[in-house]
């Protein structure tokens, strides 16, 4: 015989929403993972105290970086200079770090171009294992609760990395140009970079950043603090900037009024250079350069000894 069971209305019953809550600090330090577990006590309670709630989890994170973290622009000259280009670097801090710097060397910065014998000879005019470590010790040290991410603004002749802080008691920027105690704000970033390799040593940043700003032959960075903000300043080596052309003035001979002189100086340090070199040094089309030394043999103002390959440039003067 089949067996027939009856279900029982149940629209008349009450049934409990199921809650979850979910609990968020910034970062891992203490005092965040007090704050963390005061959120989950009061929201676990207020969930148990509404008879019409069922308590369905309560989760929890810390999230340490915030989305956008470095921002690297280029001014033109003064301090309310326009901005030429800007970018924005988001993810993670290890997936990111090594890219702000190949970023500022390969898009922002030029490289001044030298001879010695037939070695070409690349000079910036800021040590780049200086600014790396400038901005490693900005990530480890940020304080990132005021959500302002680190800045990077290069100028024509200077660097400047700022972040928000805050430093030790009694500390001001003359502290950090002197020996000092390692103290980063962020010490769990500061371990995994130290894990990583990006950090060698504790308590060494700044030293390792003045050492190679003295190895380039360039100024020491100047340090400044504003209020919650420190800010890093970064003179540029002198000798590795490259000269901006003028306005071209056909008037004066080639085409900026100095191109001749600028390839005779060019041949003064090196006789063996290429057409190709000169037109990479100088930063002008390879064309141009070849219509301007035709010139000058004309003129017998420069003459090839020996043919391409081994031979070389005579001035004559």
């Amino acid at each position: 015989m089949k067996r027939i069971t009856k279900i029982e209305n149940d629209k008349g019953k009450q049934r409990k929403t199921r809650v979850a809550a979910y609990c968020r600090v910034s970062t891992d330090n203490d005092e965040q993972l007090v704050s963390l577990e005061a959120q989950k006590q009061h929201y676990t309670s207020m969930i148990r105290s509404n008879p019409k709630w069922r308590a369905s989890s309560c989760s929890r994170s810390f999230q340490a970086l915030p989305k956008k973290s470095q921002y690297p622009s280029r001014r033109t000259p003064g301090e309310h200079g326009t901005v030429e280009y800007h970018d924005d670097l988001e993810g993670s801090l290890i997936s990111t770090a090594d890219k702000i710097v190949d970023l500022i060397y390969l898009k922002y910065l030029k490289a001044k171009i030298t001879y010695e014998h037939d070695r070409r000879v690349e000079t910036y005019p800021y040590a780049r294992n200086a600014i790396r470590e400038a901005i490693y010790n900005a990530i480890a040290h940020n304080c990132y609760m005021y959500g302002t991410p680190i800045q990077i603004r290069i100028e024509e002749e200077q660097i400047i990395i700022s972040n928000r802080c805050i430093l030790p008691d009694g500390w001001t920027a003359e502290t950090l140009m002197q020996p000092h105690d390692s103290i980063p704000y962020n010490p769990d970033i500061a371990n995994v970079f130290y894990r990583a390799g990006y950090i060698e040593t504790w308590g060494q940043g700044i030293q390792k950043i003045c050492d190679e700003c003295i190895a380039l032959g360039a100024e020491l960075p100047r340090y400044e603090i504003l209020g919650t903000g420190i800010r890093v300043y970064f003179p540029a080596l002198k000798s590795a900037l490259i000269d901006q052309p003028k306005a071209p003035n056909r008037q004066n001979g080639g085409m900026d009024g100095g191109l001749a002189e600028r390839i005779i100086a060019a041949i003064r340090e090196n006789n063996k250079i290429t057409v190709i070199e000169i037109s990479e040094s100088l930063e002008v089309p390879k064309r141009t350069v070849e219509r301007e030394m035709k010139k000058l043999r004309e003129s017998n103002r420069i003459m090839r000894v020996g043919g391409n390959r081994y031979g070389h440039w005579q001035i004559n003067d």
